[in-house]
């Protein structure tokens, strides 16, 4: 018995660039595989993924959930990452440090 179920919009997406891909003399499994290499070279993550990117109190504070009290409580204790001197009046955090962090949080719990 025939489906009589039609095919999802984007499906017919996909196969009218094929179609016209193929049309232009253009090769949709190469194409796509160029596309997806240079996505991969221009990565659009968020920069707070970047291991070396360095976050302001305020970003810690959205990552971890704590407050800036309970974040310079726990540095008192040893328990959080310091922070780094950026200038006299700044500091950051390193992101590996807090995600390191937040892993090891992560993986006692569970």
């Amino acid at each position: 018995m025939a489906s009589t179920r039609a095919s999802s919009p984007w499906k017919a997406d996909v196969r009218h660039i094929k179609d016209t891909m193929r049309a232009s003399g253009l090769d949709y499994d190469r194409v796509t595989a160029a596309v997806a290499a240079r996505e991969q070279r221009h990565s659009s993550a968020p920069s707070y993924y970047q291991p070396d990117r360095l976050l302001s109190l305020r970003a810690v504070e959205d990552r971890t959930t704590l407050k800036k009290s309970t974040i310079y409580a726990l540095i008192a204790r040893g328990a959080f990452p310091p922070p780094v001197p950026i200038t006299r009046r700044r500091v950051a955090w390193r992101a590996r440090d807090i995600q390191s962090w937040i892993n090891a949080r992560y993986e006692r719990r569970h």
